[in-house]
């Protein structure tokens, strides 16, 4: 029971006290002075390790341990000595030579006292003596109970130890529980974007709770929070419940009643533990029968994941099921161990073993993810060929219309001309009223007739093939001003007004052909569905443009249809209006096309039952370098 300290005194190295004197339901307070006997009729000796349980000591309890060493006579003070465990009692109180150095005896905390690796306690070396020194520690326990190895000596070779000890058996697990529930935050992403992926959310969930429970446990040096041990216990039966969850929805043929059995199993487990919250033993027995309660569900969730990885690679199969069974087992360990029922040097296995569970499944999602991502690659890479021959296909079939187009106007122009004569001709013959009334009808016709060939010559020039635009100094008012004049007996015929405002000197540098199209189908455009009122064209300066705008004061047009009327063969106005049809709609459509080829859009603002204004910025002539 005692140890020698070496040469040096109290520079020397640490030494391990592993011998002690232990005397069971030692009073409160109850220190024996240092030139004590070294035993009692009441005490025990035993060596360190020391554990009630396998020693069948009563628990809880409460006990004294005092361990004596021997320091040379001619030692000197100074300094600061430590004292270290990696399983001294949570609650404690701690004496040397009589004098008390650390006190948690009555501390409050969340969890029953137990055995921990606590952080050194400290005293100045003025408390140590040459010859015989004693160390005591008084304690208290609940299930878990014991001492392991005291390590004695200067405090930077005990902090050492200590802090050794904490970066393996604390820092390490952490560490790897937080990465790993950064994984598990993964897949809840990929969950959530995925909502039919059951099995990932679940076992996204299951993962990152059991992570953060694993890397959350009290500090070792720390107390616990309040009902620190309850919410320990429901984080478990969350656990339990999401890694059913999982189980049931990968299951190749899953028992229905399952989910309700697992959830009647879980709230039971709670409410009986809620039941009792007011005795501290009795609630910690309860959550004990809780997780005894379901282990029947847990090893149900394990046949269904077993049945489901038979469709697995043989490797991963593995993996995934030895990882299952590790961590099924690692939790029965820790269960007994937190009931006292382990040897005393034993640590939770759980924070070790349950992160490989999650690797071994995320192995299983990369590939599933790596498959998908090939598929995907192989599947655009198809469509990209699909839509490359659609397209030709598309362009083929638009440049076939086109030339359709142009042929057939063309040739159907020239007949339509050998009509007009002869419908001239009969005009000046004598016949009578109604014989001429009808020949003024078939004229009409024969006029709408060439202005829906003049459109479709007029689309198909347009579409054919790409148009070199001839771009040159075009005169704004000429060309408009024979453009009024043309359309003036449309606008007589509807009793319009028709006027223009150009004013000198407006010249854009522009294609002529393409603007004298667009003009032309803006004033067609706007006379043809104008019912009241009249049209206005106007040319202004904007900076370095002139506007050309057309306004109307038609029907207008609904702001969720305005961009329809560049359509091909739209028409809206007059329908809307309850007019007749005139024309195949597209007078806009060739606008739209023109002033793309110039790069000036043409820009459209209306108001239904009072007009519509439409109009394109061309470049001013003078600005352009010479």
């Amino acid at each position: 029971m005692m140890a020698q300290a070496g040469p040096a005194g109290w520079q020397t190295d640490a030494l391990w006290l592993r011998q002690a004197e232990f005397i069971p339901d030692a009073p409160t307070g109850a220190a024996a002075p240092a030139s004590a006997s070294i035993s009692t009729p009441s005490s025990l000796r035993v060596s360190l390790p020391d554990s009630w349980q396998a020693r069948a000591q009563p628990r809880p309890g409460s006990g004294l341990y005092r361990l004596h060493w021997q320091l040379p006579a001619t030692a000197s003070a100074d300094g600061t000595w430590a004292l270290w465990s990696a399983r001294m009692p949570t609650h404690h109180r701690i004496r040397i030579n009589g004098q008390l150095v650390s006190d948690t005896l009555a501390t409050a905390d969340g969890m029953r006292p137990r055995v921990e690796p606590l952080a050194p306690r400290t005293w100045p070396a003025e408390l140590l003596r040459p010859g015989l020194n004693t160390v005591e520690i008084e304690a208290r326990y609940g299930l878990q109970a014991g001492l392991g190895p005291l390590q004695i000596g200067p405090q930077p070779a005990v902090q050492a130890t200590a802090l050794r000890h904490r970066r393996l058996h604390t820092d390490v697990p952490r560490l790897l529980n937080t990465v790993v529930a950064g994984a598990c935050v993964f897949m809840l992403l990929l969950w959530a974007g995925q909502r039919d992926e059951r099995a990932l959310g679940w076992f996204g969930l299951f993962g990152l709770m059991l992570m953060v429970r694993n890397a959350a446990i009290v500090d070792p040096d720390a107390h616990a929070p309040a009902a620190w041990g309850t919410w320990l216990y429901l984080g478990g039966i969350a656990i339990v419940t999401a890694l059913g969850g999982f189980a049931h929805s990968v299951a190749p043929r899953p028992w229905r009643r399952y989910p309700a059995l697992l959830t009647l199993a879980a709230a039971g487990c709670v409410l009986h533990a809620l039941l009792h919250q007011g005795d501290p033993a009795a609630a910690d027995a309860a959550r004990m029968q809780g997780y005894v309660a379901l282990i029947p569900v847990q090893l149900m969730a394990l046949w269904f994941i077993g049945s489901h990885v038979r469709s697995l690679p043989r490797a991963q199969a593995l993996a995934l099921i030895l990882s299952l069974l590790a961590t099924f087992i690692a939790g029965q360990h820790d269960r007994e161990h937190h009931q006292g029922r382990q040897a005393l040097e034993t640590t939770y296995w759980l924070p070790w073993v349950a992160p490989w569970l999650v690797l071994a499944y995320g192995a299983i999602l990369a590939r599933r993810v790596g498959v998908a991502l090939r598929d995907v690659r192989v599947l655009n890479r198809e469509l990209e060929q699909r839509v490359a021959e659609r397209t030709a296909r598309l362009a083929e079939a638009d440049a076939a219309k086109a030339r359709f187009l142009a042929v057939a106007s063309h040739d159907l122009r020239q007949p339509l001309v050998g009509i007009g004569l002869m419908i001239g001709l009969l005009r000046e013959q004598p016949g009578t009223p109604t014989q001429q009334r009808l020949l003024g009808r078939i004229a009409d016709s024969l006029s709408a007739m060439e202005a829906l060939l003049r459109s479709l010559l007029d689309l198909s020039r347009l579409d054919s093939g790409p148009r070199r635009v001839r771009l040159q100094t075009v005169d704004l008012r000429p060309l408009l001003d024979a453009l009024v004049e043309q359309e003036r007996p449309a606008a007589d015929s509807r009793q319009l007004r028709l006027r223009w405002r150009v004013p000198a000197g407006a010249r854009v540098h522009s294609d002529a052909l393409l603007l004298e199209q667009i003009a032309r189908n803006l004033l067609a455009n706007a006379l043809r569905y104008t019912a009241r009122g009249g049209v206005l064209l106007t040319v202004r300066r904007r900076g370095a443009h002139w506007r050309l705008a057309v306004w109307d004061t038609g029907a207008g047009i609904a702001p969720e249809r305005q961009s329809e009327v560049f359509d091909d063969f739209v028409q809206l106005a007059p329908a809307d209006a309850g007019g007749p049809r005139e024309g195949l709609g597209l007078g806009l459509s060739i606008v739209r096309r023109a002033a793309d080829l110039l790069r000036s859009p043409v820009r459209l603002r209306s108001v239904p039952g009072r007009g519509s204004v439409f109009w394109i910025d061309l470049p001013a002539a003078e600005d352009r370098p010479a």
